[in-house]
């Protein structure tokens, strides 16, 4: 019996056990080439959160993927795919890469969620707080993926 296939989407610092995590920062391309994070880090190229970060992606398997470009997945391979504050990161053309990338993966009847900012939300406590900054920090659309 084959085992239930799940992969979680630009997982960042938050992977989920048992399941495939994927992410695309520079930081995974850089930890698979051994020494290379020591020896930046010792060099002082790389802040300690960010070796701090390398280690922990190592330690907990997460691996490199750019869903605009394409997972290294094969067609229909994906039971669940789950993505969680990711898509607000994208611009028009990625997230559309991205949507069609999870089609691509998603075997039939497969399932997707998606975790994204609560407008409603943060437009309500705009107008409660007036504050602009505020805002735009609670919804992620100018943070960095």
């Amino acid at each position: 019996m084959n085992s239930i296939r799940r992969i979680n989407v630009g997982c960042g610092q938050t992977p989920t056990e048992g399941w495939r995590n994927f992410d695309n920062s520079l930081s995974l391309r850089l930890a698979k080439i051994p020494f290379l994070p020591a020896l930046l880090h010792k060099a002082k190229i790389l802040e300690a959160s960010q070796y701090q970060f390398m280690s922990f992606a190592r330690s907990n398997r997460i691996e490199y993927g750019d869903v605009a470009k394409g997972l290294p997945l094969s067609d229909g391979s994906v039971d669940v795919l789950y993505s969680s504050h990711m898509l607000e990161h994208l611009d028009r053309e990625e997230a559309s890469l991205f949507l069609k990338e999870v089609r691509r993966v998603l075997c039939s009847g497969g399932i997707i969620r998606l975790v994204v900012p609560d407008l409603h939300k943060h437009v309500q406590q705009y107008i409660e707080s007036g504050s602009a900054d505020a805002f735009i920090a609670g919804t992620h659309l100018l943070s960095s993926r």
